[in-house]
Order: structure tokens, then sequence, then C-alpha cells
């Protein structure tokens, strides 16, 4: 995860101290998410905060952060899950 990380700054990728075990648990509850253990690993190693990253810590905050994530990316997965498993099963 390191080098992932470095890579990333290399790139010009900022990042902000990793999430803590408490704000994962509050960011999967409010928005209806499970992270998966490398991503979680991941954003506990160093939270990415530039424009193309999504800033979680934020979205805990924020209200419009929230909604910014609530519509952009939550309101897509849902469409994607939807969309994906009607295929699958349909």
């Amino acid at each position: 995860m390191e080098s992932l990380q470095r890579i990333l700054k290399d790139k010009g990728v900022q990042f902000d101290s990793g999430l803590s075990n408490d704000e994962i648990i509050q960011i999967e509850t409010k928005f209806n998410i499970k992270f998966p253990p490398d991503l979680t690993r991941f954003l506990q190693l160093g939270l990415p905060i530039s424009d193309s990253f999504v800033n979680w810590r934020q979205g805990l905050i924020s209200k419009d952060t929230e909604a910014k994530i609530d519509h952009d990316l939550i309101g897509h997965w849902k469409e994607c899950y939807l969309t994906c498993k009607a295929m699958t099963f349909g």
C-alpha cells in the first residue's frame, strides 16, 4: 500500500492523515457502504484529498460534501449494482 501511495504522491495527489477505525465505521454507516479490506487499509494509511478523490472525512462533517458523495458516488454505485444485477440474473 505504501508503494501505491508513493506513486500517487509522485503524480501530485495530496494526502491527509489516514482514517481511524472509528471514522471508517462512521463512513460505512452514514453512506450504507462497506469498504473492502484493501481499500480500508489504503484509507487508513493516508486519505487522498485531491480533487479527483472522495474526501470521506469531509463527508462526515460537511452537509455539502455529504450530498455530493451521496449524489455522485453512492447513486452511481446503486445504479451500477442494480443494472449489473439485472443483467446477471435477468
